[in-house]
């Protein structure tokens, strides 16, 4: 229950200063409640024109909190939450039924202080129903390899069909995994199994499909467009933007100055390096400061390597080392030697036995879950994101557990084994500074420029952090290196280790948790417009969250919402904008229909200028914003992906004068005086296409 309480204090506290989480999926939550129709299409907005980029599952369960709570940004988050808490329960009860007690207990306080893990179940993403639903998945599969089920089999494989329906192809790196775990361990005829595993990867496709496919077959005119996808195909989101496009580069497209690289921060600056032909790395000086010649920097039209990650923690090249660079490991890996202790320890002395016992079938579940995924993002090349790493959290927090409980019966126990708790204690203390000095060392001692203009000049002093962090690894490499010349001495008198050498190793175990349960209460110290869109865990200064309103992404500006109710009439969209962005926190505040012309992103080939002509024509759409974060900002090669559009707009239709629906520029940063991240900024064009007076 303790750890449930602290679990729960990481997760929920500030909550209610986290607004509606990401405005994107909240706004997709709003819209979905408006009818059945959206709700079973995914619609992002209420007049169902485009769906958002991920599967129904996790939305419909946000939907469900929105309709017994009321729509409201507890009620979105909620859920994200309970998603949490219901994994830790489960990684403990599973790590439990083949590792005792002690290590389910460990294993669910890891994951519980799991930075990523924080940082993502304070959320509004679909990741931690993800998680939640694959350890389902697990449990079932524990039964079906101790009893040979085969109801409990395609249970398991059912559920990560229900994954595949939360983050598409993310769900299927456990496959491989749960079928060589059954293969080996059901108690049951080669034959049967065989038969098992076909019905399996039958029922896996079936639940897989089932809602794409019945997507696909609804006739276009009938459903929201796909988002994200090029040819209106849920099949084709599923297996490109949500899956090739993720982990392997296709055509290594030049980047341009502008291109989105991965965060809020990486696509202002490629905004503003875009006049200067430059594209900056995210962890460079910001170019207001420094200029043209940015470390990090990329020639305009020059080309970034394809086994380079493009992104909001820098640029972090693929390969077997990629998950131990700083900006990723402090995310789930702080207790990794623990963790490898945990995947060899119980091997040592069992002997060879076949079929394999129930711990040994658990530690290849863990281990290959672990690995599985750890290969596939070492090699990823797409699309990567650190967040990603939450599916790593769980199999690493179980392996951490199992290796400190069988690491604490050695000490117990006495005699050689019990040397090897203080030297994992010191090699987890030097692993741990390591990642500290990477990930703070190499920042600068202050957020400047662009973070500090959104954070209202408070800057986050990361020196506030390093010192103390600093001290907490040197007390536990002491407290290590005490434990582990006690033990020796003990041994050279040939006596059992003493209970002073036991409180030493065991404040020793607890010091080891300091660093992660710090890096994880600090996602909640992170501006919400940061955690929203690129949810990790950073330390930073508790001044940010004085931010307020201003650091909170998708707030609306009331001056524009204002003239456009005022002036909206019978057309059925209050507003077209180039991207979702600007459109999804209008959709949470009113819930009236806003048109993203071109998705998520502004490049779905959803409209031509016909048929917004057409439309225009009809009376459905009066209103249009563009430029800034209302225009196609994320955009391939330096040209806009909704050209044509923006041209006739501009065309046919009537600049709206600034002073009627946006606060005056402050020239000093370039945006206005609304109290809001992102409300029109000084770029912003808002267009009429109404008649004119006299054509009315």
């Amino acid at each position: 229950m303790a750890i449930i309480l602290l679990a729960a204090g990481l997760r929920a506290w500030g909550l209610d200063g986290r607004g509606y989480g990401n405005p994107y999926y909240a706004a997709a939550v709003r819209s979905m409640l408006e009818s059945w129709h959206n709700f079973f299409f995914n619609a992002f907005d209420p007049a169902g024109f485009v769906s958002v980029d991920k599967p129904p599952v996790a939305l419909w369960v946000q939907v469900a909190s929105a309709k017994v709570l009321g729509f409201s940004g507890l009620a979105v988050l909620l859920p994200q939450v309970l998603e949490g808490l219901a994994a830790i329960a489960l990684v403990y009860h599973l790590v439990r039924r083949a590792f005792g007690t002690g290590a389910g207990l460990l294993a669910a306080l890891f994951l519980a202080v799991t930075p990523v893990s924080v940082a993502m179940d304070r959320g509004g993403g679909t990741d931690s129903c993800l998680i939640l639903v694959l350890l389902l998945a697990a449990w079932a599969l524990t039964h079906a390899v101790e009893s040979g089920s085969r109801r409990f089999w395609l249970l398991s494989m059912g559920l990560v069909g229900v994954g595949f329906n939360v983050k598409m192809m993310e769900a299927l790196g456990v496959v491989p995994v749960f079928m060589a775990s059954y293969y080996a361990g059901a108690p049951i005829g080669r034959r049967r199994k065989l038969g098992a595993l076909a019905m399996g990867a039958v029922a896996l496709a079936v639940v897989s499909l089932s809602w794409p496919v019945v997507y696909d077959l609804t006739p276009a005119d009938s459903r929201p467009f796909v988002g994200s996808s090029t040819h209106n195909s849920m099949l084709e989101l599923a297996a490109a933007y949500n899956g090739i496009d993720r982990f392997i580069p296709r055509g290594r497209a030049p980047v341009s100055a502008g291109q989105n690289i991965g965060s809020p921060v990486g696509f202002a600056r490629g905004r503003m390096a875009s006049r200067a032909g430059v594209v900056p790395d995210p962890r460079a000086p910001h170019p207001a400061e420094t200029g043209p010649a940015a470390v990090g920097a990329v020639p305009q039209g020059g080309r970034v390597p394809w086994n380079v990650r493009r992104g909001g923690m820098g640029t972090i090249p693929i390969g077997p080392l990629r998950l131990a660079d700083p900006r990723l490991a402090d995310q789930a890996s702080w207790l990794l030697p623990l963790a490898i202790v945990g995947a060899v320890a119980p091997l040592w002395g069992a002997g060879r036995s076949w079929p394999l016992s129930p711990a040994q079938l658990a530690l290849g579940l863990w281990t290959g879950w672990a690995l599985t995924y750890a290969i596939v993002y070492s090699y990823a090349g797409g699309m990567f994101r650190p967040y990603y790493l939450l599916t790593l959290a769980p199999p690493l927090a179980a392996l951490a557990g199992i290796g400190g409980a069988r690491l604490w019966a050695w000490v117990r126990q006495g005699g050689p084994g019990a040397l090897w708790l203080p030297g994992v204690l010191v090699a987890t203390a030097v692993w741990q500074a390591c990642i500290l000095r990477g990930a703070l060392g190499g920042m600068p001692g202050r957020l400047t420029g662009f973070p500090a203009g959104v954070l209202g000049g408070a800057p986050a002093r990361l020196g506030e952090w390093r010192g103390w962090l600093d001290g907490v690894i040197l007390g536990v490499t002491v407290l290590g290196l005490s434990g582990l010349l006690a033990v020796f001495l003990r041994r050279s008198h040939g006596d059992r280790v003493g209970s002073m050498t036991t409180i030493l190793l065991a404040l020793g175990m607890a010091g080891l948790l300091v660093i992660p349960t710090a890096w994880a209460w600090s996602s909640g110290l992170r501006p919400p417009m940061f955690a929203a869109i690129l949810p990790a865990s950073h330390p930073g200064s508790a001044r940010s969250r004085e931010a307020g309103p201003r650091g909170r992404l998708g707030g609306v500006d009331p001056k524009l919402l204002a003239f456009l109710e005022g002036n909206h009439g019978s057309e059925r969209y209050l507003l077209a904008t180039a991207t979702a962005l600007p459109a999804a926190p209008l959709i949470i505040e009113t819930g009236e229909p806003v048109m993203a012309m071109g998705g998520f992103t502004g490049r779905d080939p959803i409209l031509t200028p016909q048929k917004l002509a057409g439309l225009v024509h009809q009376g459905q759409v009066r209103f249009v914003l563009l430029g800034s974060l209302g225009g196609a900002g994320w955009t391939r090669g330096g040209a806009p992906a909704q050209a044509a559009l923006i041209d006739w707009v501009r065309a046919h239709g009537r600049p709206v004068d600034p002073s009627l629906w946006r606060f005056p520029v402050t020239p000093a940063v370039g945006r206005t005086a609304a109290p809001a991240f992102g409300r029109g900024l000084a770029d912003a064009e808002l267009y009429d296409l109404g008649p004119t007076q006299d054509q009315r």
